[in-house]
């Protein structure tokens, strides 16, 4: 039984750290979308010293904009899926040992 037991907390710590994983970089990535949807793009106003300033516009010519939100809805789709549904299936998974007796079948 001790074998199980610490298998199902190396499962849960696993489970755990892959969830705060997906966390990190949805809100990463989620911040650099937002940034780009509100004017990262530019144009920015550019001031070198002793000249006039200038608009600098910051999106390349040919900037692919599709791939944060593909990324951002991997990173949801990891936090619903492994986050909650790793939890409640190891929640399931020990309510239903604590039900049944493995023991030996042996006396």
């Amino acid at each position: 039984m001790a074998f199980t037991s610490s298998l199902c907390v190396s499962i849960v710590f696993t489970t755990f750290l892959l969830c705060a994983d997906a966390i990190v970089s949805l809100a990463l990535v989620s911040s650099m979308v937002a940034f780009l949807h509100h004017g990262g793009a530019g144009p920015f106003l550019v001031g070198p010293p002793h000249r006039s300033p200038f608009l600098l516009f910051g999106e390349p010519a040919n900037l692919v904009t599709n791939q944060g939100h593909t990324t951002n809805a991997a990173g949801g789709t990891v936090v619903i899926l492994l986050g909650f549904g790793g939890i409640i299936a190891l929640w399931f998974e020990l309510r239903s040992r604590n039900k049944v007796d493995f023991g030996s079948p042996f006396p």
